[in-house]
């Protein structure tokens, strides 16, 4: 059976959500409890700490299509 012998590396590994985010938005540094980012193409968005990364991922997701490639690529720098 080949695919028991199959081991996962980084660059197969979904990225961990809080390091996508680190790599596209800078807390603003405004009242401790707005949780205000903004991505590094202008947006500004909140995110909702009871959901964690969700409001911050889907505007990567949709914003920007090759977010995977990015983070990968910011990985081996």
């Amino acid at each position: 059976w080949s695919s028991l012998s199959y081991r996962p590396t980084l660059s197969t590994l979904p990225p961990d959500n809080k390091k996508v985010c680190q790599l596209y938005f800078g807390k603003i540094p405004v009242d401790s409890e707005a949780n205000t980012w903004k991505c590094t193409c202008g947006t500004v968005r909140k995110q909702n700490i009871k959901l964690g990364y969700t409001n911050l991922i889907s505007h990567i997701k949709q914003k920007h299509p090759n977010h995977l490639e990015m983070f990968h690529l910011a990985q081996q720098a």
